[in-house]
């Protein structure tokens, strides 16, 4: 069964990077929450990427989270605070959001995959 450019171009781009760029595989804000939220147990950057992920849109992203709104706006103050990531700025909003897709989708996966194959 052949698939569609559209369906594996972000894992493919992602993959590829990761071979042959692997520095630029995560955007320094990602990996400090990353570290971050494993130190503390908070979900920062879980919370951030499902926030990119729905555009920026606080309904579907408490639903998806299973939170309730004020807890989000808590959350997004406090990664303000924090980080203070440029949203505004599409390039640097593209860059964080696939540092979170890579880590999450492929990442994972991968991971997850060599603990099957132990």
């Amino acid at each position: 069964m052949l698939s569609r450019t559209e369906d594996t171009a972000m894992a493919y781009l992602s993959f590829y990077i990761q071979q042959n760029l692997p520095e630029l595989s995560f955007h320094t804000q990602v990996r400090e929450m990353l570290e971050y939220d494993s130190i503390h147990h908070t979900e920062y950057a879980k919370t951030l990427y499902i926030y990119l992920k729905n555009s920026q849109d606080n309904k579907p992203t408490a639903t998806e989270l299973f939170i309730h709104r004020n807890t989000l706006l808590q959350r997004l103050n406090k990664i303000r605070e924090l980080w203070n990531p440029d949203l505004q700025d599409a390039d640097n909003r593209f860059y964080l959001l696939f540092s979170f897709y890579h880590y999450y989708c492929v990442c994972h996966t991968v991971a997850f995959a060599e603990r099957d194959t132990i």
